[in-house]
């Protein structure tokens, strides 16, 4: 049962005066009376061995609720060109993109995804036209550069031998310029973890749980420990289990995946939560009601 925390169903008309929340230092009496309830509120239980139980033994123990959202930016890089212009090329390398371009970003919490951009206008060369090799013709490829065609006036040409060069208006050049374009998303994942048996959908409506953290920072790095350099110590300070690894594996596992020389993490927004969990064991005559700890912390 959670501390703190309404956890079970239970018949809120009977037993009336035995506390729905119970704690760390709730009496015997009265967590026996707390397993009563919960068994009367239960159709399909005996309440014959209830009303016999006896508690062998109280541990207490922790659960934590981890969201984490992940900002995540893609960025590309594509090649615009247009008949030369006269106007300057300076033909100024790319670069690296993330280091050398920079850009405000929208909100960690995105509904959809957002597009950006521009074009990198000091990436402007001048390349000769790849089609008419500068000439700003290319040859009739019909009639061969003859102007005709089985005796007769080429009719593709109409005898010019050629045709003009659509690529470049004729200009025997081109100005390729560089487009940086960026997709932003959010990823969101939502865990429990816990050294009790009880099960994710209870713990995530459990109330009065503890907030140890809800921050929102740019990230570092891709990383959430140094993002967040505290966070391990203020989860140590409150938990009486290593609970660290499993928030790490859930953001490897769920975020930091994204990640190549493409896609980066430009935000990270991360709320933990804590509920305190008395796990109460009962005996009546040869059941106890321990379950299996398989797969928990």
């Amino acid at each position: 049962m959670l501390g703190n925390s309404r956890v079970a169903p239970v018949d809120e008309n009977s037993n009336s005066d035995v506390p729905s929340t119970p704690g760390e230092n709730t009496s015997d009496d009265v967590l026996l009376r707390y397993f009563l309830k919960y068994v009367r509120g239960k159709t399909c239980y005996d309440q014959h061995a209830a009303h016999e139980a006896k508690i062998i033994s109280r541990t207490q123990k922790a659960a934590f609720e981890s969201e984490i959202w992940t900002l995540i930016e893609k960025r590309s890089i594509n090649w615009e060109e247009i008949p030369d212009d006269g106007d300057d090329a300076q033909g100024e390398a790319v670069g690296k993109i993330f280091e050398k371009y920079h850009y405000n970003s929208p909100d960690t919490t995105l509904n959809k995804l957002q597009r950006g951009g521009e074009l990198l206008r000091n990436t402007r060369k001048k390349d000769l036209c790849p089609d008419c090799h500068g000439n700003g013709k290319i040859q009739c490829f019909l009639c061969s550069g003859s102007g005709t065609s089985f005796g007769k006036k080429c009719p593709k040409c109409s005898g010019q031998s050629f045709s003009y060069c659509k690529r470049c208006a004729t200009k025997g050049n081109i100005i390729r310029t560089a487009r940086m374009s960026i997709e932003w998303r959010t990823i969101y994942s939502h865990e429990c973890h816990e050294n009790t048996f009880l099960p994710d959908d209870l713990i995530k409506k459990a109330e009065f749980k503890t907030e140890l953290v809800n921050n929102e920072e740019f990230c570092k790095d891709n990383s959430l420990d140094a993002t967040f350099p505290h966070l391990r110590l203020e989860i140590q300070k409150v938990s009486p289990v290593n609970f660290a690894p499993f928030l790490q594996k859930q953001f490897t596992d769920r975020h930091k995946k994204e990640v190549d020389e493409s896609t980066k993490i430009r935000k990270i927004r991360c709320s933990i939560k804590m509920a305190n969990v008395l796990e109460v064991r009962y005996q009546s005559d040869t059941y106890t009601n321990p379950r299996s700890q398989e797969g928990k912390l």
